[in-house]
């Protein structure tokens, strides 16, 4: 691939990670520090431009890898993103239905974005093998799933065990993207 195209990618991933990072610690104020459980506030922002980041940086590099091997590959990305899009849609409609537009929308948002994400980040591993792409899949399956029981006990009304996992996926994942990062 061209190495253009793997720096432009590597700031974007680099970039979108950090701002998952910077919603973590701004979380971590507003709720730990001064008590407060926002439901959309300062560290969805840093989430949300973080997703589109990760997600423009994955689809950029698996752009550039259909591109040179002139496959239609996109075509499955697009399938498999219609999949998750329709299976969260009825599995996590029933759990936000009544909350506010903007808890609605980021329960939609963040558990489809993490789909589009790891199905990009997939592709890229099909292509390249290369093991610190095979961390950042796994990686986005921990968000993806983090994030889908995140909101499932959030709906549900207790953290327990679900929350335990969830957070445990988070770190996970966090852990891998920085390996990913710097072994690659």
């Amino acid at each position: 691939t061209d190495p253009t195209w793997k720096i432009a990618v590597a700031i974007l991933l680099s970039f979108g990670y950090g701002l998952f990072a910077l919603g973590e610690l701004t979380w971590y104020l507003l709720y730990d520090v001064f008590k407060q459980l926002p439901h959309a506030s300062m560290p969805d922002l840093y989430w949300v431009i973080g997703q589109l980041c990760l997600l423009a940086g994955f689809l950029l590099y698996s752009w550039d890898a259909y591109r040179e091997r002139e496959t239609h590959g996109a075509w499955v990305q697009l399938g498999l993103a219609l999949i998750f899009g329709i299976v969260l849609y009825f599995f996590l409609g029933p759990l936000i239905s009544g909350k506010s537009d903007g808890q609605a929308f980021l329960g939609f948002f963040y558990p489809l974005m993490s789909a589009l994400i790891l199905v990009a980040s997939i592709s890229i591993y099909l292509f390249f093998s290369e093991k610190p792409l095979l961390m950042f899949v796994a990686a986005n399956a921990g968000f993806l799933i983090g994030d889908v029981l995140y909101i499932y006990y959030s709906a549900t009304g207790g953290y327990g065990l679900l929350g335990v996992v969830s957070d445990l996926l988070y770190l996970a994942a966090y852990g891998l993207c920085g390996i990913a990062l710097m072994l690659w």
